[in-house]
């Protein structure tokens, strides 16, 4: 039964790597890519199932013990960043957390998405990833915006058309009304 267990959750943990990885390659390649909280909850399947497996591989050893055991380090690096909260821990946190955290939604509206895409603790003001939701769980990223102040979230107007999505905001510093044209 153990046996069986094993190479289950062996077959399930690389084929959920291999669509993270295939997502990873299309959103480079295509700018497709899967939503972002379905993205994160693979990963972590990921994550959990490679560190269950290396409890599996101990005995008998197993040299795939050491692939998994990157797993439990990893989880072990992160639960000691999040404990102990120092600057080298904190680096440490934010480079396991990069490529699998999601960015922060401001505003949703007509299928259009505006966010603040996690980029760690040193990074920059008034950066907004915009992303178009396609077919519930795939988004299309249109790149980066830049404003000279923290968009006021109340103020988003977004119209979406066939051939551009129109952003009109206003800065939380400045009350003029800004207008965005991102091309399809």
């Amino acid at each position: 039964m153990r046996k069986k267990l094993q190479k289950a959750l062996i077959k399930f943990h690389f084929a959920v790597l291999v669509i993270v990885l295939l997502n990873i390659l299309f959103e480079a390649l295509t700018k497709y890519s899967l939503n972002d909280h379905l993205e994160l909850a693979m990963a972590v399947v990921v994550a959990l199932s490679g560190g269950m497996l290396f409890f599996f591989c101990l005995r008998p050893f197993k040299k795939i013990a050491f692939y998994f055991s990157m797993y439990v380090l990893l989880m072990i690096l992160a639960v000691l960043a999040w404990i102990f909260r120092s600057f080298f821990f904190g680096v440490i946190l934010v480079i396991l957390l990069y490529p699998i955290f999601p960015g922060e939604k401001k505003h949703e509206q007509e299928g259009v998405i505006i966010s603040v895409p996690f980029q760690g603790f040193m990074s920059r003001c008034c950066a907004y990833e915009v992303k178009e939701r396609k077919l519930f769980i795939f988004e299309k990223s249109y790149g980066m915006i830049e404003s000279e102040g923290t968009i006021n979230v109340e103020t988003i107007v977004i119209s979406n058309s066939t051939k551009k999505i129109t952003l009109t905001f206003s800065t939380r510093d400045n009350t003029e009304v800004k207008q965005k044209e991102i091309k399809k």
